[in-house]
């Protein structure tokens, strides 16, 4: 295409889903992006309230992945909206050192996990766009399919790095999305050989695939009232992701922090997500967070990718042994949790009544 009018959709799916999704341009062709849902006067202020937060971090990302901007700023002079336009034009890739690369991927990966609002965003619907919220636009796999699109020679391992990084298992709330980084990496695993060749010679990426499980939405919790599809100002709509957690304590422990429980204030600091808290101090066989989740509105049903569990153990004694780096690869994944949790991640409260995994895994 010469040119192509993606007029504000950036606002809402993510600048770097919809630049990763762009159809392919002329030599001269652009892209347009619009920006209304910000505060921001110009090109770096739009990057600095979209991920990684980071303006001159993300010109470099998005250099690396083949993009360079140029701004336009103009205000409706009925609605006194300001509205940022920027023009996404192909450039050629600059050349990346493996170190660089691998840097870059990790950060944006450790960038793009979920952060609930605050206590004052809450007051108002114009309070997170006026608070510069960090929208959970952004997934794991948004980084995946970046890092596809960096130079062939600066990519190699790169995922191979981060996943088998010895301070994965420790670095706080990034170790409770391991799950969900190796699904996402399974579900691309032959576009990955590039990426993650350790990971798919060494079967450490679920060797025996992925399934959809589907499963009825919850019943209302207790500890809210929220009805999943009404309208809330097109802001406070429940922005969704599950919870994997390991058994009754620490489900306990997590119900702990819902309800009137869920906002602490200690003396004269603001209100804490005693939820939130609560998560990223959790370990990595405690809690595990999943952001791919498809709902049904009419079906009321919600599904979301899980491992196939691996053959029966007779079976299994013949295959060569699961690097020490293949976390939750060698049984079926109710060996690891028993209940699933759909959490609104704006403000990680629960949403329905916890699942039982065995009632509605086929295999466990």
């Amino acid at each position: 295409f010469d040119a192509v009018d993606a007029s504000n959709a950036a606002d809402y799916v993510g600048l770097y889903n919809l630049l990763l999704a762009a159809p392919r341009l002329r030599p001269r062709g652009f892209l347009r992006t619009e920006h209304a849902l910000t505060v921001a006067s110009g090109l770096d202020a739009v990057l600095a309230e979209e991920f990684p937060f980071d303006p001159r971090g993300s010109r470099a990302a998005l250099a690396a992945a083949g993009w360079t901007p140029r701004a336009v700023v103009s205000e409706d002079a009925a609605t006194s909206e300001r509205v940022v336009r920027l023009d996404w034009r192909r450039a050629s890739r600059p050349r990346l050192a493996r170190a660089r690369a691998r840097l870059l991927l990790s950060q944006l990966v450790q960038r793009c996990l979920p952060l609930p609002m605050n206590a004052d965003m809450l007051a108002d619907h114009t309070a997170p766009i006026a608070l510069s919220y960090a929208w959970p636009k952004t997934t794991l796999a948004t980084c995946l399919e970046f890092a596809l699109r960096l130079r062939p020679d600066a990519s190699a391992g790169a995922l191979d790095a981060v996943l088998a990084s010895p301070d994965l298992p420790r670095a706080p709330f990034l170790r409770n999305h391991v799950l969900a980084l190796r699904i996402e990496a399974a579900a691309r695993k032959t576009r990955l050989r590039r990426l993650a060749p350790r990971h798919i010679l060494s079967r450490a990426l679920f060797p025996d695939g992925l399934a959809r499980l589907v499963a009825p939405l919850p019943r209302a919790a207790a500890t809210t009232r929220l009805d999943l599809f009404a309208p809330r100002a097109g802001v406070f709509e429940p922005a969704l992701g599950a919870a994997l957690i390991k058994d009754d304590a620490t489900l306990r422990r997590f119900l702990a922090n819902q309800g009137p429980a869920l906002w602490v204030t200690r003396g004269q600091d603001d209100a804490f997500n005693a939820a939130f808290d609560w998560l990223r101090r959790q370990s990595l066989d405690a809690v595990q967070l999943l952001d791919n989740l498809r709902v049904e509105p009419f079906a009321r049903t919600v599904a979301l990718l899980l491992p196939n569990p691996p053959p029966p153990p007779a079976a299994a004694a013949k295959r060569p042994p699961l690097p020490p780096h293949a976390f939750f690869a060698e049984h079926p994944i109710t060996h690891y949790f028993e209940y699933l949790l759909l959490l609104d991640v704006h403000t990680f409260a629960l949403l329905g009544q916890p699942i039982r995994l065995r009632q509605i895994c086929p295999h466990s």
